[in-house]
């Protein structure tokens, strides 16, 4: 059978316009998965559509966009990268590969390129949402104007910010004992950060309350963020990152969180001395203070929680205090320790004893 030159045309126009009416709808379903976080689903058929066109920048943001949402944030790199093509391009796109690649680099300890990439969505100034999305980051990370003036030195661990830095007047002491703290603490937990620890110190409370939005002395254990006033203890907040990226816990109480970051605050205090004081004349039952924390003052979980880590940690073995710390409720510790209700009680006579 011969086909004239017009219906060969047409044939191939057919098979053109069927083409990309299936891509289309590929990357609408690309697009949908994303909307629903099946981030798997959108990775596998994302990577699929490249395939057959490697440098669609929709398909690469997409895609780079759910590799971060997963944390793999050096696999993403190279895929929004792609998304910033300029060429048929949408600016809402480039503004979302722009600021994720912000998040990508904060995540690698790529500050500066971090900083670059939140700003430059900012500038682009694309959707209300990609905007926000950066300046919020910003923000959240600190890395925005406010802290540009302050003094910064870096260690093997961390970066440390001082907002005054005639404040410390030996620099080398201060920032080489939070070291040595990391190192001790770390000999327990073996987490590896994905970044240095960003380390502010602090010498105007108010103004840090202002900025931050809550008092002074806190991490921020996922983003690897400390904030504190000089004179805090060295191991508490280190202890609260290390915790995260070592044990990565599901579950997370007050009271064992609290507790295992004051026990490893590289202080030498008598903790069960310490919680009776701080209980005084009242009686605690540890379970109750464990399962209902709004019933008591926040410091018990820092005093009681403090000695009962320690008191675990002397009866226990390492493994199964670092089970709990994974999953912080009392239900795990019965399952985790044979023996709990006879540990509790010993703990709860002494703690009470007047």
């Amino acid at each position: 059978m011969r086909y004239s030159t017009k219906n060969l045309v047409l044939l191939f126009l057919c098979l053109v316009l069927s083409t990309l009416q299936t891509y289309s709808q590929s990357i609408e379903e690309i697009q949908e998965h994303y909307v629903r976080k099946d981030f798997a689903k959108v990775i596998s058929l994302g990577l699929q559509a490249l395939e057959s066109d490697p440098e669609n920048a929709l398909v690469n943001s997409v895609v780079g966009r759910a590799l971060t949402d997963s944390k793999k944030f050096k696999e993403a790199i190279p895929y929004l990268i792609k998304g910033l093509a300029e060429k048929d391009n949408p600016k809402w796109v480039i503004a979302w590969s722009h600021t994720y690649l912000g998040l990508c680099y904060y995540f690698t300890d790529e500050i500066l390129k971090a900083q670059e990439h939140f700003n430059a969505c900012i500038r682009l100034n694309a959707t209300k949402n990609s905007t926000q999305h950066a300046e919020r980051r910003l923000k959240a990370f600190q890395l925005d104007e406010y802290y540009k003036s302050w003094h910064s030195i870096e260690t093997v661990h961390f970066r440390f910010h001082f907002q005054n830095k005639k404040d410390i007047p030996d620099m080398a002491s201060f920032t080489d004992l939070r070291e040595k703290a990391y190192e001790n603490i770390n000999k327990f937990f073996k987490g590896t950060p994905p970044k240095k620890i960003d380390f502010y110190v602090w010498s105007d409370a108010d103004a840090g309350k202002s900025q931050l939005g809550k008092n002074v002395g806190f991490a921020i254990a996922d983003l690897c963020i400390i904030n504190v006033m000089k004179n805090q203890t060295r191991g508490h907040e280190i202890t609260h990152i290390l915790l995260e990226y070592g044990l990565h816990p599901i579950i997370k109480t007050g009271f064992i969180n609290e507790g295992t970051a004051t026990f490893f605050d590289q202080t030498d205090r008598n903790r069960m001395e310490v919680a009776k004081e701080a209980i005084a004349e009242i009686e605690i039952k540890v379970l109750d203070l464990w399962d209902n924390p709004d019933k008591y003052t926040s410091d018990l979980n820092y005093t009681v929680g403090s000695a009962w880590i320690e008191y675990l940690n002397k009866k226990g073995s390492e493994a199964q205090l670092k089970k709990l710390l994974a999953e912080q409720t009392s239900a795990a510790a019965k399952l985790i320790y044979q023996d709990f209700d006879d540990l509790l009680s010993e703990f709860e006579n002494a703690l009470n004893k007047k």
